[in-house]
């Protein structure tokens, strides 16, 4: 399980040194069972700024940070999600995301079709409006 301090602890170091940030989850535990539900957003430390993709997993009820990538790029979620042990890979149900292209289109690349990508719901309620015509 990856702790708050380590998190930040990390958040130093990136700081401190231009290092990418990439912690892989077949390196951190090896004791998840499944990850039927994967979240993938990018967030930015200051206004403005994208900073670093988040990975996250709904593990048994509870919410945790699965890994941290440097560059919010296909590539880059492409590679992690295949850094994913095959075993779990295929517990993966659905990714929850942005409506970023590039993380779409690595979950499309790596789980197929048998895995259902879905929309935050932040992003959702950002473009509801729009969906009205004035």
């Amino acid at each position: 399980m990856l702790s708050i301090s380590l998190l930040a602890l990390s958040f130093e170091a990136r700081s401190e040194c231009s290092a990418r940030i990439e912690f892989w989850l077949s390196r951190i535990s090896g004791g998840y069972q499944n990850l039927e539900v994967v979240g993938i957003d990018e967030i930015a430390l200051k206004k403005g700024h994208h900073d670093v993709v988040v990975v996250s997993a709904d593990i048994n009820g509870m919410l945790q940070v699965i890994g941290l990538l440097s560059e919010p790029t296909k590539a880059a979620v492409k590679a992690f999600f295949n850094s994913i042990p095959k075993r779990l890979r295929r517990t993966v149900k659905v990714i929850c995301t942005d409506l970023y292209a590039g993380f779409i289109g690595a979950a499309k690349a790596v789980f197929g079709k048998r895995v259902l990508i879905c929309a935050d719901r932040f992003h959702i309620a950002r473009r509801y409006p729009d969906s009205f015509e004035t």
